[in-house]
């Protein structure tokens, strides 16, 4: 989007973006020079829609594609029946068929666990430079990458899933469509550049409550996607579901060029911005940000924070690698009761995070760390709850008892947002969502482990860790929240002239 370049333009722009960014403070000479060179320009309108369809296109086609997996491991990678394995995640499975479930099962999770790698590792990696690059270059390029990405995944499933009805195609090959997403930064890029964006947009006033609404609209899109993709199967088949996924992504790419603007304005940067992107030096600064010293135990919150987020993201990818497979062999779940199952929980968590957010946060002025540390602990009961549950019954309590876990990402980022400075808040977020992509690439294989090794015995026991786990984010945010609210604080425009002991 072009500017205005007259003086009484830029005036204004700076004017505005000063009022949005608190605490901005007085910086080096290093600092100023960048600064000079990118300017941060107020936003017309925000990031939710783009959210919205890239987590519709995910939870629309993602139990399409396990249960396609697992149709086709069935009988093209075991070589069993083809009429039995149609019955698998139907309703009238009978005593052989679940011991059948049993069997394609572990192959199954060993398939999802490699894409889930494929999806984590290399944008991990990318992830370590994403955040110091858009600090100087803008967000708009890490959500191009992250929505072409995927719509070329989407559009290599359709082809894929097309062949796989004219020739027996192994389930492995479907993980050639992740190729792409390996390359083009994933949801490393997508999360580093959304929340980057919200924080260029708000102020520490507004700040949890705009992340907790972004949190709210991707539920939305996570909803609309997971309760209306088994009928749509029913109707269609697989190709079409993720054709539609793929459109979706589609419209987010037209969204991000016609209607987003960019929040960093480096007009006069000499050289190409993209050759800036692979240096290590910006990854050594992002680390040594990540560690400097500062004052009134900033730095123990930070990473405390950072700790919290990271673990649960690896918990939650770990338990969403088998979790669907878990309700099939312990329930006999359908995917149509599965999706109403995720959908009913989705809209929980919705609701109540947004009422926590109004609640607790605007009207009782709880502070952001205790209310993510209430979230940790939502998500603990719930996961408290699965590890005990014996009926489908049990699962919809754990629903109802996690009804506020939704927000723990986005005011776990609030949290940090708080106490970090504008100018560094891009390696902040860069660097924690290097850590959520690298973290899950150990959790899905011990789930994976976990689960294929106790599914004759005790199915739930992935639960017990992902409760044990959570428990420790809550205690964590707790000791966050002690000394956020006990010690005094310093303004970081006083930073470089306070003395501070290492």
């Amino acid at each position: 989007m072009e500017h205005s370049d007259n003086t009484n333009d830029q005036e204004d722009v700076t004017s505005s973006v000063e009022n949005l960014l608190p605490h901005q403070g007085t910086q080096g000479p290093q600092d100023n020079h960048e600064e000079s060179r990118c300017e941060r320009k107020g936003p017309l309108i925000t990031v939710e829609p783009v959210l919205f369809l890239i987590f519709f296109a995910w939870n629309f086609s993602g139990n399409v594609l396990t249960n396609l997996i697992v149709s086709q491991t069935c009988t093209n990678l075991l070589g069993f029946n083809e009429s039995d394995c149609r019955q698998l995640g139907t309703a009238n499975e009978s005593e052989y068929i679940q011991s059948l479930e049993q069997q394609v099962q572990p192959y199954t999770a060993k398939i999802i666990m490699v894409r889930s790698l494929m999806e984590q590792i290399l944008p991990a990696i990318c992830s370590l430079f994403l955040g110091p690059w858009s600090d100087k270059f803008g967000r708009k390029p890490l959500l191009y990458a992250s929505f072409l990405g995927y719509f070329t995944v989407f559009l290599l499933l359709v082809g894929i899933s097309f062949a796989s009805n004219v020739f027996t195609l192994n389930p492995w090959f479907y993980l050639l469509a992740y190729i792409p997403v390996m390359f083009s930064g994933g949801t490393c890029a997508l999360i580093t550049g959304t929340f980057c964006y919200i924080t260029d947009v708000t102020t520490e006033k507004n700040r949890a409550i705009r992340m907790g609404i972004a949190e709210g609209v991707l539920f939305a899109g996570l909803f609309l996607g997971s309760i209306s993709s088994s009928y749509v199967l029913q109707w269609t088949n697989a190709s079409t579901v993720f054709a539609i996924s793929g459109q979706a992504c589609l419209l987010g790419l037209l969204y991000i060029w016609l209607y987003i603007p960019e929040t960093i304005d480096c007009g006069d940067f000499v050289g190409s911005k993209y050759r800036e992107l692979f240096r290590f030096d910006h990854v050594c600064e992002m680390f040594k940000t990540s560690v400097m010293p500062r004052p009134d135990n900033r730095r123990a919150i930070i990473w405390l924070a950072i700790c919290g987020l990271v673990l649960s993201i690896g918990l939650m990818e770990g338990n969403m690698s088998v979790f669907f497979l878990f309700t099939r062999a312990k329930f006999g779940w359908t995917i149509r009761e599965y999706t109403f199952y995720e959908s009913t929980s989705i809209v929980v968590q919705m609701i109540g995070g947004i009422a926590a957010l109004l609640l607790l946060k605007k009207f009782f002025r709880i502070s952001d760390a205790m209310l993510a540390a209430l979230s940790f602990g939502s998500d603990c009961l719930q996961n408290f709850t699965r590890t005990i549950a014996q009926t489908p019954r049990d699962l919809y309590l754990g629903v109802g008892v996690g009804f506020i876990k939704s927000i723990s990402g986005p005011i776990g980022r609030a949290v940090l947002s708080n106490v970090t400075p504008p100018s560094d808040i891009g390696k902040i977020f860069s660097l924690v969502t290097a850590f959520e992509s690298i973290c899950p690439i150990a959790s899905t294989p011990i789930f994976t482990m976990i689960y294929t090794s106790t599914i004759d015995t005790y199915p739930s026991a992935f639960n017990a860790v992902s409760t044990g786990g959570t428990f420790l984010c809550f205690i964590w945010m707790l000791i966050a929240y002690v000394l956020e609210r006990g010690l005094p604080r310093v303004p970081y425009e006083n930073l470089q002239r306070t003395p501070i002991n290492l």
